[in-house]
């Protein structure tokens, strides 16, 4: 799975995709989850949500995944909105009954791919059937994860097993996380992550608000390259490489407990 390791952008501004995929990034994600009125469906898809979705496809040919907003009551109408903006690809997130996800497979009825995020307690323990179902990816959100877990910081899940336990089953593409340029990121460095990315067998990660953060978008050539050539130097390290990085990023998230 790691033979091309696929790097997507999360943003709306398309000055920044249009340089993003010069600089070869594999695809554009579009944000369509509200994060503080998700108890409210008339306000969890707003008209600047779809006119960014418009723009963005407008913008660019590149591979287009809208993120959706967890199942509710118009869950249906996001979705052929999604599609009727040219979405190549739709994401589920917040995930917590098969139903929900064979639902809108029943929806799409394969007009285009569907990922889902695993984040929440209920779905990890549906991962065996989970991993039975027509997905075409599959993104584990260690932020939310973390939340639900109740765990102090959305590290701790990769060290104590349970990322491992929820990529198990699944034989389609599947990543985690964020990246930025191999040598930055906080607490965790950014390259240790890739090395874990990749011993875990994970085939795609996003940059989002740090890599943002850390890259003038002049420089977005020279950034994608840098985390490019991080990828290809964790795939080609030996056994002995890859237990010493494991240790090493372990040792660095329990220390995040003290």
């Amino acid at each position: 799975m790691n033979n091309h390791f696929q790097l997507l952008l999360c943003t709306g501004n398309t000055n920044v995709i249009k340089l993003a995929t010069e600089a070869g990034v594999d695809g554009i994600i579009v944000e369509w989850e509200a994060i503080e009125l998700e108890n409210n469906a008339d306000l969890l898809l707003t008209s600047e949500k779809i006119e960014a979705l418009k723009q963005v496809r407008c913008s660019t040919d590149a591979w287009i995944i809208c993120r959706l907003n967890p199942s509710h009551t118009e869950t249906k109408q996001e979705i052929e909105t999604a599609l009727a903006l040219g979405a190549d690809e739709i994401w589920l997130p917040k995930v917590r009954t098969i139903v929900e996800v064979e639902k809108v497979l029943e929806i799409v009825n394969q007009r285009c791919h569907l990922g889902i995020v695993i984040e929440t307690l209920s779905a990890i323990q549906l991962v065996d059937s989970l991993s039975k179902l027509s997905l075409n990816r599959v993104h584990i959100g260690l932020n939310d994860l973390a939340e639900s877990l109740k765990n102090p910081h959305s590290f701790l899940a990769l060290c104590d097993g349970t990322v491992e336990k929820i990529l198990q089953p699944f034989s389609i593409p599947y990543g985690f996380g964020g990246l930025t340029l191999p040598d930055l990121g906080f607490p965790i460095s950014c390259r240790l992550l890739m090395g874990e990315l990749i011993r875990l067998g994970c085939s795609f990660s996003l940059l989002r608000r740090s890599f943002l953060a850390d890259t003038e978008p002049q420089n977005l050539k020279q950034a994608i390259f840098a985390i490019r050539e991080g990828i290809q130097q964790s795939i080609n390290r030996n056994t002995l490489e890859i237990n010493q990085d494991q240790q090493e990023l372990y040792q660095k998230i329990q220390n995040l407990n003290k």
